[in-house]
C-alpha cells in the first residue's frame, strides 16, 4: 500500500477480516496487522481524488470477481524495479491495522464516478470482499486477496496459502461487513491505493487499502483482466458520526469502571483508558436473554457460542488510551469482555473483567 504504514499507539485494530474471526485465547499473532514496506524513493501516479459511494456503485454487492475497467497503469510510469513474483512489484512487511472512521454518511468528492475508472475498480474489488465476508463464502474471498494479505490476518504475518486458510475457514464465523465509501484512489509503484470507509459488525472502521494485480511477462494487465488483489492495510484517523454518544471506560486488572453506562444511541464512541500493567481488550457482544458470559468460557474455538453477537472490538496497550466506534446500535443491554490471557493463562473474563452499558 502507498505511504508509510504505521500502528496508532492508543490502540490496536485489525484489518477487517480480522476483526470478526477471533479466537477464545487471543495471541499476539491473531492481533497481527499486515507488514509491509515500500521499497525505495518512488514515483506515484495520482489518479485523483476519486470517491465512490456505496449507494453510486452497482448494486446490491455480490461475492464474485469483478473485471477492471482499467488496464494497468503504464510502466513507465512507475519505478523500474524487478518484479519477484506474478504480483505487481510485492512490497516488504509494514505494520498496519485499522481504526475506527468518520460517518458513512461523510461526503464523497462530487462527480468522480461514472461506472468506470480506478476508484470503481478498486470498490467493486472491496464490495466483492465484503460480501463474500459477509455470505462466509470463503473459496471467492481468497480469490479477490494475497496470500500475504490471508497471512498478515490468520498466518502470524507470514505469508497463509489458500488452501490453508480454506481449511481453517470451516471453523470461522461469520460477521457482516460492509463498505460505505472508497475515497482518495491513487495508482502506487506496487499497484493501487484507496481510502476504504467500511463497518465490521457495528464497528466503524477506516483504513487505506493496498491493491495490486497480476501482470504478463511485459509487466502489463489490460482492462477487463485479472482483477484487483487485496494486499494490505494501514490504519487512518477519523472523528467519530456527529452526535454520537460517548463514554468513558477506565480499565484496570481486571475491571471495567464505565461513566455513564446508559447512553442514547444509535451512535457510540468508547473511550478507553487503560491504567493497568497488562494489555486489555473490550470485546462488545450482545447476548440473548438465556445467554450469560460463562458461556464465552465453557465453548471453546474460533466461534462465538449460539445467542452471542458480535458488536465490535479493540485492544489497548498497557498504559495506553483508545477509543471504539459504534454505529447503529439498536437499543439493548450490551456487554464488554476481556478474553486476553493473564500471565498464566487465565482469560481475564474468568477473573471478574466484564461490564454492560446500555443504549436507549
Amino acid at each position: 500500500m502507498g505511504g508509510g504504514a504505521s500502528c496508532p499507539a492508543s490502540g490496536e485494530h485489525r484489518p477487517a477480516a480480522a476483526v470478526r474471526f477471533r479466537t477464545r485465547q487471543a495471541t499476539p499473532g491473531w492481533l497481527l496487522g499486515i507488514l509491509l514496506t515500500l521499497i525505495g524513493s518512488m514515483l506515484v501516479l495520482s489518479a485523483g481524488p476519486f470517491a465512490v459511494t456505496a449507494q453510486e456503485t452497482d448494486a446490491p454487492a455480490t461475492c464474485e470477481i469483478p473485471a477492471p475497467t482499467l488496464p494497468l497503469a503504464p510502466v513507465e510510469f512507475l519505478v523500474a524495479t524487478p518484479l519477484a513474483s506474478p504480483l505487481v512489484s510485492p512490497t516488504a512487511a509494514r505494520a498496519a491495522t485499522p481504526s475506527p472512521v468518520a460517518s458513512p454518511a461523510a461526503q464523497a468528492e462530487p462527480d468522480q464516478f461514472a461506472g468506470s475508472g480506478l476508484a470503481f475498480d478498486l470498490a467493486r474489488t472491496a464490495r466483492a470482499f465484503a460480501a463474500c465476508l459477509s455470505e462466509g463464502t470463503s473459496t471467492t474471498m481468497t480469490d479477490l486477496v494475497t496470500e500475504r494479505y490471508l497471512g498478515a490476518l490468520y498466518g502470524g504475518g507470514i505469508d497463509l496459502p489458500r488452501a490453508d486458510f480454506l481449511l481453517l475457514a470451516e471453523a470461522l464465523p461469520v460477521v457482516p461487513v460492509e463498505i460505505q465509501m472508497v475515497t482518495s484512489a491513487r495508482w502506487e509503484p506496487d499497484g493501487a491505493s484507496a481510502e476504504v470507509t467500511y463497518t465490521v459488525a457495528n464497528q466503524l472502521l477506516r483504513g487505506r487499502w493496498g491493491f495490486v494485480r497480476e501482470v504478463s511477462g511485459d509487466g502489463s494487465a489490460g482492462a477487463g483482466e485479472q482483477p484487483w488483489l487485496i494486499d494490505s492495510e494501514t490504519a487512518l484517523e477519523v472523528d467519530p458520526p456527529a452526535g454520537a454518544a460517548s463514554i468513558a471506560i477506565n480499565i484496570t486488572e481486571y475491571a471495567y469502571a464505565l461513566t455513564p453506562a446508559t447512553v442514547t444511541g444509535p451512535d457510540l464512541v468508547l473511550r478507553a483508558d487503560n491504567n493497568g500493567a497488562e494489555d486489555h481488550e473490550l470485546l462488545i457482544l450482545l447476548f440473548a436473554p438465556s445467554v450469560t458470559t460463562d458461556a464465552l468460557l465453557l465453548q471453546p474455538g474460533p466461534a462465538l457460542p449460539d445467542g452471542v453477537s458480535n458488536i465490535g472490538q479493540l485492544i489497548v496497550p498497557a498504559g495506553a488510551k483508545a477509543d471504539l466506534t459504534l454505529v447503529g446500535l439498536a437499543p439493548g443491554t450490551y456487554t464488554i469482555v476481556d478474553l486476553l490471557p493473564a500471565a498464566d493463562g487465565t482469560p481475564h473474563l474468568a477473573l471478574g473483567e466484564t461490564a454492560t452499558f446500555r443504549v436507549r
